[in-house]
């Protein structure tokens, strides 16, 4: 009897949760002007912070998990999407991602049948100035900061808790193993892994 009431409350929590999170993340989309395909679905509640003159499109079946009750891998947090002035987010259709964030001051593209694994970061900044004395000094420090592009391939699998600086551009068919840290070209249909991510091996 016990079991069968925990799931009953364990299932109607999800529905509740997938139905509430995806009229919430359409809402915020369409509020900051960002363009969306069809099907889009977002369990639980992500934190959406867009640049009003930021461009932000996303493809179909955009799959967003945002909530511990849907991706149980640790380190539980929102999936967060967050713009500058005049970035380019390009998302584009079949791309996944579970309790992670995407940072955009610039320009990020996502390919095709992407799948991001939990707790992954994607940034095209560094947010501060390594030299000590710029950091003294928010104006300097905001000065420094400087940004390049993203860009990550179709058919790419980037495994939890991996982070991918700015400037990667990941190949078509590459898999970035868990917990790396990714900076520079990764050939497609490769195997990379590690900090910083080294090449492990071919993709048959």
């Amino acid at each position: 009897m016990l079991r069968l009431l925990f799931r009953i409350y364990y299932g109607s929590r999800i529905r509740f949760f997938s139905i509430i999170g995806t009229l919430f993340f359409k809402v915020i989309l369409k509020a900051f002007g960002a363009k969306f395909g069809r099907n889009l679905k977002c369990d639980g509640f992500p934190i959406v912070r867009l640049k009003p003159d930021s461009n932000v499109i996303i493809g179909d079946n955009f799959r967003v998990h945002s909530s511990e009750d849907f991706n149980i891998i640790g380190r539980f947090h929102r999936t967060g999407i967050v713009t500058g002035h005049n970035a380019s987010l390009i998302i584009r259709d079949n791309v996944g991602i579970s309790a992670s964030t995407i940072v955009c001051y610039k320009k990020i593209e996502i390919g095709n049948n992407v799948m991001i694994g939990g707790n992954c970061v994607i940034y095209d900044t560094d947010f501060h100035s390594i030299d000590n004395k710029m950091r003294r000094d928010p104006a300097t420090n905001i000065a420094a900061n400087f940004t390049k592009p993203v860009s990550i391939g179709d058919e790419v699998f980037i495994g939890a808790h991996s982070t991918i600086l700015k400037g990667t551009v990941i190949g078509r068919g590459a898999v970035i193993g868990a917990g790396s840290v990714v900076t520079g070209n990764i050939p497609e249909f490769e195997l990379w892994a590690g900090n910083p991510a080294k090449y492990i091996k071919k993709i048959p």
